[in-house]
């Protein structure tokens, strides 16, 4: 009987914490989609001094083909995961992570041009993925998935030996790779604080003031799907991401207060019915959200 309730209480509290977490990012989404909204867009060439929206075509003085696709881009980063099997069922994994420094580079439209300082900004970018398997040779599974893209292959035998490393451990393994990037004189919309930079001002408005994250508003949203897209796609979960969560944290906390006086079969119950509704409500969720990416 204790080990039941304590397997119920690890239950409950799980189901709270992941409410919590639900609640929160609702909130974050909302009021991100909030300020995007609100934010009216800037032209560069007459950025005032505070939280700004922009948009316009990124350039940057020394831009680098991204690794994998070459294309020239101001930022670029490349992320990998491995499918990690746990008896019938798995879970993908990250093991590998590289990126272009952040360096500085500018927004243009038709007025003019800012600079922009990418340093802990929030990103949603433009991706390429990639899936496959790296092995040579099949040695522990004959239906591995079909060998990787060779732009991948290619990026991964330009590594020095160590960074090959977490590639070799999984070479068996299913993987995919994720190319992310803001392509140098492609689309932009960045949300910022414009703020005087230090350095000696030359000629126009892009020379005095720059983008980066404030230490007031704190908010530095960099994406190449648009502004409408970005609210479209922050505030569409917003609500069952927020009562969802405030769902499971009211189920967890009456489970804490019942809990003592369940009979055993009556905490198995609960619990269970805990989980499938929570499942429930996931399922349709995934499925939801599917369909809506699909139409999109």
């Amino acid at each position: 009987m204790i080990l039941n309730d304590m397997i119920i209480l690890a239950i409950l509290i799980a189901f709270f914490l992941v409410g919590l977490y639900s609640v929160w990012t609702g909130f974050k989404n909302f009021l991100l989609a909030q300020k995007i909204k609100n934010t009216a867009v800037s032209k560069a060439g007459s950025v005032a001094v505070g939280l700004v929206g922009i948009s316009g075509r990124a350039l940057s003085d020394a831009p680098e083909p991204s690794p994998i696709s070459g294309i020239l881009s101001v930022y670029w980063r490349i992320t990998g995961e491995y499918y990690f099997y746990s008896g019938r069922s798995g879970r993908w994994l990250p093991f590998y992570s590289a990126e272009s420094g952040k360096k500085r580079f500018s927004i243009v439209d038709k007025t003019g041009r800012i600079r922009i300082d990418p340093t802990d900004a929030t990103m949603d970018l433009t991706v390429g993925r990639y899936e496959g398997t790296i092995a040579e040779r099949r040695i522990f599974m004959e239906n591995l998935p079909p060998t990787m893209d060779g732009q991948v292959m290619k990026y991964i035998n330009s590594l020095d030996d160590d960074t090959q490393a977490p590639f070799r451990e999984h070479d068996q393994s299913q993987i995919r790779i994720f190319e992310y990037y803001i392509a140098d004189n492609g689309p932009v919309y960045v949300m910022g604080s414009a703020e005087p930079v230090t350095v000696a001002p030359g000629t126009g408005m892009g020379d005095t003031l720059e983008i980066r994250k404030g230490t007031t508003d704190k908010i530095l949203y960099i994406t190449t799907s648009g502004e409408q897209q970005v609210i479209k796609k922050t505030s569409s979960w917003c609500p069952l991401n927020i009562f969802g969560g405030i769902f499971l944290c009211v189920a967890a906390a009456y489970g804490f207060y019942i809990l003592p006086g369940l009979s055993e079969w009556d905490a198995e119950s609960f619990a269970l019915i805990l989980m499938v509704v929570a499942i429930a409500v996931w399922g349709i969720y995934t499925i939801v959200k599917r369909v809506w990416d699909d139409a999109g």
